[in-house]
């Protein structure tokens, strides 16, 4: 069984989608939105499944490129998807799935009125634009990263 490999034209980006469903976005990453709705921990088990892991924003160029590529299926999915950031430990203590302090990721910049209280998981919300808190439970589709082969 081969691989497909399609050309796809983003910005200054150029984008090789793979046959497993990641793309690779030229200087930036690997990455696949998930369009199947589950909880924040389900999200985090099925990238672990595939020796990939939550997107965690490491910068501003990566959180433009993840909008610019995937914004529209985002949107079209609620407006919000589910990465790698959460408070799971201590209340308002926002880390990365790594167990790194939110603030040293890189790229941190909330949306207006975020976090909300009792939210204690992360996501990346494309109406206004940047990271939201949601319920852990909340079923979302979500982006995993591979580290690039």
């Amino acid at each position: 069984m081969g691989v497909l490999l399609v050309l796809v034209p983003l910005a200054a980006a150029v984008c090789l989608v793979a046959g497993d469903g990641y793309v690779d976005i030229s200087g930036v990453g690997r990455y696949n939105l998930v369009e199947r709705n589950v909880t924040w921990r389900k999200a985090r088990s099925l990238c672990n499944d595939e020796a990939a892991h939550l997107l965690v924003l490491d910068s501003a160029k990566e959180y433009e490129a993840i909008i610019q590529h995937f914004g529209r299926n985002i949107t079209s999915s609620g407006q919000e998807v589910h990465i790698g950031f959460h408070s799971l430990f201590v209340h308002d203590e926002w880390l990365t799935i790594f167990d790194d302090p939110l603030g040293e990721s890189g790229y941190s910049k909330w949306i207006i009125d975020n976090p909300e209280e009792g939210e204690r998981c992360g996501g990346l919300c494309t109406e206004p634009d940047g990271l939201c808190s949601q319920h852990c439970d909340k079923s979302l589709f979500f982006i995993c990263e591979q580290e690039s082969k």
